[in-house]
């Protein structure tokens, strides 16, 4: 388990899209800047019911500095509608704001060249309020308290999937860890979930899948339980039967 930890609006961190294959030292690289990001308008009906979280826009910089999409995920969405359409008007408000952004290309021996980068926006419908007394966080619950995972079923994955994830791989190994910002709600229930890491969108579809299926002893504050928010990080196991 990480530290769920305060972020400004959004910032961008760097993808391993184009390792310099030749061995040359990292001071011969440079990764893509962006000139200009705008702020994303977060859709009113989605703030309002609290559908809010991370969301991750994957961009190919090309050697021009022009940008194309080639995936986004979050934020969180509700177990029991994982393709909740505000969850999803949440993703395309930071599509549309890194549609928007002005970049420098990355440059390799002193030339432009071809790079990836992962921008990644905070939707937080409690900002400018304060946080409800019945919903803990990682700085709010001293960690004694925080939720203990008593079940997490294993990760279904479809079985040719299995056969190529970064290297090869037979069915059956380890694909993790990913790592997903959840709500768990007093009972134990995830309720809300949403992968923060997972570079192809199937392992992040069937780690959530598996999130939400799983139990937890719920956090506590003076001994009666809460709500708690927090990042939860585990390796998911492909769980496809042999025909």
């Amino acid at each position: 388990m990480k530290a769920l930890r305060r972020y400004p609006i959004y910032f961008a961190t760097l993808l391993l899209m184009a390792a310099a294959a030749s061995g040359q030292v990292a001071s011969d690289s440079t990764v893509p800047i962006i000139k200009n990001l705008p702020k994303p308008d977060y859709p009113a009906r989605a703030k309002a019911a609290g559908i809010g979280g991370d969301v991750f826009v994957v961009m190919l910089i090309d050697k021009m500095g022009k940008a194309k999409v080639v995936d986004s995920y979050g934020p969180m969405a509700p177990c029991t509608d994982l393709n909740d359409p505000l969850a999803a008007s949440v993703r395309a408000a930071g599509v549309s704001a890194a549609m928007g952004a002005t970049f420098t290309p990355a440059t390799f021996m002193g030339k432009p060249v071809d790079r990836g980068i992962a921008i990644r926006f905070i939707f937080d419908p409690l900002e400018g309020k304060d946080r409800p007394d019945d919903l803990g966080t990682v700085q709010s619950v001293s960690k004694e308290n925080w939720p203990v995972a008593v079940r997490i079923p294993k990760a279904k994955y479809p079985r040719e999937v299995g056969m190529t994830i970064g290297s090869i791989r037979n069915p059956g190994t380890t694909v993790g860890p990913i790592r997903i910002k959840l709500l768990i709600d007093e009972n134990g229930r995830v309720v809300q979930a949403g992968a923060i890491s997972g570079v192809r969108r199937v392992q992040r579809e069937a780690a959530i899948d598996a999130i939400c299926r799983s139990v937890f002893r719920p956090a506590t504050r003076d001994g009666k339980p809460i709500k708690f928010e927090f990042i939860f990080e585990d390796n998911f196991f492909v769980d496809y039967p042999q025909k």
